[in-house]
């Protein structure tokens, strides 16, 4: 039997596609992720997780975290006008502020934020991967986590000595240093990043490119030391601490020549402990984050504990006990505490191919009702590189201190309850999902004479449909990357929420044909997406824009690279600042600088 050149060469690529498949799902089996708020292998987790790795964020060249997540399926982000700019990033359609951010643990929201998470501040130089887990994960992490958690997870101590200097357009500079040592007993790494540029207006005239207005210029330097100490061989005492602090200007109001200075600076700190004590692992965590910007000032102390109990065979569950403090320094009315304790629980069964996970949280306020939260999920492995997952959730989010403080009436908590999809299909994943929240809290202007932040009646529904897609092609060493997200986000009146997307898609190449020598491509593309909320204000989607990056290792410890952004100088914006009087015109938008070009070279012992 004769096979055609086309039946061939869908052969050849389904051969490919399950040789990349197995080679990737080897590799991430014996990743150790945190998706359920314990250690575990990615292979026994249920729900729909992405894994971003270091060698991805060095090959790709991300500098902050919104551009690293650009290229995950169900991930959406806007940003007000470049570097250090406000950032908002979406998941599956819900905002920033129902996301859980995470730095080795350590909880990133900030309290006295209505907007979350300061995104824009999250640089990479530190970052050994990210964790991207979707759909409700309030019954394993607690209120924040209502849409999912992004759990970055820094570089560990020992042996290293790394520097890297990058110079691009706009007068962008960046240096940064790592530096580790260790031994069985104690270990460290020192890691520290300055960065600035001279940057380019964050508001333009809707019709007209960033040159000729004012520069809004950025800096940023971060600094983090993580020390672990091992008393005995099951025994670890580990250190965190980081500080972050930045400056910029940003275009207030709706005009490019109105500055109005930002600031911004955080510190992490981290004591840890964790002991194995033959079928249990026993932790305990102090944290505290405080966080101080132009505008607010707050902090997040929490203190927790977990056993983690291996039990029969390929069986474990976490028990687990926290407390937290949220404080508004400006505002100390609306300060509250929340109690949480839970389980965990994790079932492996037909010799690892059926994965059960189940979670249980109860969480106690003293300023509102208390609340239990659940999670099933099921996972059935048909081969290494066939699967079928499914999970159940309900999520639940208190008030952030920001929103209380400008309220004018009473604020309540958000309840939510979800499930997805997933087949894994040699390399081919596909992924549906659906979600109500009831009582969503949002600013209301109608309310008394400037507004006010209240619970909206009714339900915001959110479904839709993610596709991704890796395959090798090995005869010309490339690695090829595809995703699709096609979603719907509206509220109880089936009108569209703002500045949520109705499709998006993405393509990233990587080769290796030449020696020493990386060269990559990344494209995405945004459909419609209107600026207001019913789908009405300018439309400002239905753009491509192209990225393009190499590195060539030029002896053992030296690599040079480049990245060329918006390769085609493409005149898009992720949101209006300001409108013609018929309110759909947009006479101001965010800017995003255009062509921008940036080289380096990194060294390393």
């Amino acid at each position: 039997m004769k096979l055609s050149k086309l039946s061939l060469a869908i052969l050849a690529t389904l051969n490919a596609s399950a040789i990349y498949a197995e080679t990737s799902t080897t590799q991430l089996s014996q990743v150790v992720v945190t998706a359920n708020n314990t250690e575990q292998p990615l292979s026994s987790v249920t729900a729909n997780t992405t894994i971003i790795t270091a060698e991805e964020i060095a090959e790709k060249q991300y500098k902050t975290l919104d551009e690293a997540l650009k290229q995950v399926p169900g991930i959406f982000i806007t940003n007000q006008g470049g570097l250090g700019k406000q950032t908002t990033i979406f998941m599956r359609g819900e905002t920033g502020k129902r996301i859980l951010f995470l730095q080795d643990g350590v909880e990133l929201n900030d309290p006295t934020s209505v907007g979350g998470t300061h995104v824009e501040a999250l640089l990479l130089d530190d970052v050994e991967r990210i964790e991207i887990i979707k759909g409700a994960q309030s019954s394993a992490w607690g209120s924040g986590a209502m849409a999912g958690v992004i759990n970055i997870i820094t570089k560990k101590p020992g042996q290293k000595a790394q520097a890297t200097i990058s110079a691009g357009s706009y007068g962008y500079q960046k240096l940064t240093t790592t530096l580790g040592a260790g031994n069985e007993k104690v270990d460290f790494v020192v890691n520290l990043t300055d960065v600035s540029s001279e940057g380019f207006t964050a508001i333009k005239d809707a019709h007209k490119s960033v040159d000729g207005y004012e520069a809004d210029p950025y800096s940023q330097t971060d600094i983090s030391f993580k020390m672990g100490i091992n008393p005995t061989q099951n025994q670890r005492v580990q250190l965190f601490v980081k500080q972050s602090q930045y400056a910029t200007n940003i275009d207030f109001g709706s005009s490019p020549s109105t500055d109005s200075p930002s600031t911004y600076q955080s510190q992490l700190r981290q004591l840890s402990y964790q002991a194995r004590m033959g079928s249990f692992t026993p932790s305990f965590a102090l944290q505290e984050n405080t966080l101080e910007s132009t505008y607010s000032k707050g902090k997040q102390t929490k203190v927790s504990t977990q056993v983690k109990m291996n039990y029969f065979n390929n069986q474990f569950a976490t028990l687990f006990i926290d407390k937290k403090f949220l404080t508004n320094e400006n505002n100390a009315k609306n300060n509250y505490d929340n109690l949480g304790f839970g389980l965990n629980n994790t079932n492996l069964f037909l010799k690892q191919k059926l994965i059960l996970t189940q979670s249980l949280r109860s969480d106690e306020y003293d300023a509102y009702q208390d609340k239990v939260t659940g999670n099933l999920g099921a996972k059935f492995l048909f081969t290494n590189t066939i699967s079928l997952a499914a999970n159940m959730g309900t999520g639940y989010r208190a008030p952030s201190l920001a929103e209380l403080s400008y309220a004018s009436v009473p604020v309540y908590p958000e309840t939510k309850e979800s499930y997805d999809i997933t087949l894994a299909l040699l390399g081919l994943e596909l992924t549906y999902f659906n979600s109500k929240i009831d009582r969503e809290i949002d600013y209301d202007n109608s309310i008394g004479s400037y507004g006010s932040y209240t619970n909206f009646t009714g339900s915001s529904k959110y479904q839709g449909f993610e596709a991704s897609y890796k395959i090798n092609f090995g005869n010309i060493q490339t690695n090829a990357g595809f995703n699709y997200t096609a979603q719907t986000a509206k509220d109880d009146n089936n009108q569209w929420l703002a500045r949520r997307p109705e499709q998006q898609a993405g393509l990233t190449l990587d080769n290796y044909s030449l020696n020493n020598t990386h060269l990559g491509l990344s494209t995405r593309y945004i459909g419609k997406v209107y600026d207001k909320a019913n789908q009405a204000g300018a439309q400002v989607g239905e753009y491509f824009v192209t990225d393009l990056t190499a590195d060539y290792q030029a002896t053992q410890h030296v690599n040079v690279f480049a990245k060329v952004e918006n390769l085609f100088n493409q005149d898009y914006t992720t949101a209006v600042a300001a409108y013609q009087a018929d309110g759909v015109t947009p006479s101001y938008v965010y800017a995003n600088g255009g062509t921008q070009l940036f080289v380096g070279v990194k060294g390393s012992l």
